[in-house]
């Protein structure tokens, strides 16, 4: 693996002699008691480097984020005498930042020029592709590629690995956004499916209050900002999505949550419409389809129910 340790050491811009590259010492989870602070990845390169690593499992706000980073800026600054030739505080996030995220957060942490490097996991996952082709490398790849990937296409993933059908309870507010958008957006631990089936609430005119009235194919999923939902919205429905979320204390704007691209032309209405009948169930939760097309009712779908 020393190509690979090779590979990520330039991408940070740190030379290191092959001699030395097989010496480096590299431990998880180091304990810096005395700032309160537990360092994902320390990498030192004898007295000539100290790398310090830092992984984001999901994004985080850049004031946040250099919060924490401050305390492993002061651990650099604390060692720089004792490693002649740099230091490196490397920051791993689920999406590249902007270049205007990025220049706020080196204003913020006021590192030396050159100490702060921040790597996307799609970069990982290039370093990865790259890398020896091991057993071990396969199903790091994998991980990254399937559970950390932005984007996941569901015609790439195996039938067993997936959900036949997720049903989502959808007031009008967001189901403006699945007409505009062509999308529809879950928390981030929602299932993946192949197909989504929209339960609308809130519905007026009729005699039903909640029904499940349109199905559409799911293309791939992806994390994604909340914020970017408004993107390309009518101003009225973009005004009426702020407000609903602000009302559900969901305007967290730059927490992610799990967006399904669905296909073009796939969104259909059901020849029958479900009505919703089952008390208290308010979460969206999965089904098969066959379940799905013989049901008149919520209360007949039983069959693959858990909640999402």
């Amino acid at each position: 693996y020393s190509k690979l340790l090779d590979r990520f050491l330039a991408k940070i811009d740190v030379k290191v002699d092959h001699g030395v590259l097989r010496k480096i010492d590299i431990e998880t989870q180091v304990e810096y008691a005395k700032h309160a602070s537990r360092i994902d990845l320390q990498l030192a390169a004898q007295d000539r480097w100290l790398i310090l690593c830092e992984s984001k499992v999901v994004s985080t706000k850049v004031d946040v984020l250099a919060k924490q980073l401050s305390k492993y800026v002061a651990i650099l600054e604390e060692n720089i005498d004792f490693y002649s030739e740099g230091q490196r505080l490397v920051v791993i996030t689920p999406r590249a930042l902007s270049k205007e995220d990025l220049s706020k957060l080196e204003g913020l942490l006021h590192c030396p020029k050159g100490v702060l490097r921040v790597l996307a996991w799609e970069d990982l996952i290039s370093l990865a592709e790259a890398g020896p082709k091991t057993e071990i490398s396969r199903l790091f790849q994998d991980y990254l590629g399937d559970s950390m990937r932005n984007k996941r296409v569901i015609d790439d993933r195996k039938i067993k690995e997936l959900e036949e059908v997720l049903v989502v309870f959808t007031n009008e507010v967001f189901w403006e956004l699945t007409q505009i958008r062509n999308i529809a957006v879950q928390r981030r631990g929602a299932s993946d499916s192949q197909y989504v089936a929209f339960l609308r609430t809130h519905l007026t005119g009729g005699p039903h209050k909640s029904m499940i009235t349109h199905i559409a194919k799911v293309e791939s999923t992806q994390f994604v900002p909340r914020g970017s939902m408004l993107d390309g919205l009518p101003k009225e429905v973009r005004q009426r999505l702020v407000d609903h979320c602000a009302e559900r204390s969901h305007n967290d704007w730059e927490k992610e949550h799990k967006q399904y691209n669905l296909n073009p032309g796939s969104l259909v209405e059901l020849a029958h419409p479900i009505v919703h009948n089952v008390q208290g169930l308010q979460l969206s939760f999965r089904t098969t389809f066959s379940e799905l097309m013989k049901a008149r009712t919520t209360k007949d779908i039983k069959k693959g129910r858990r909640l999402s």
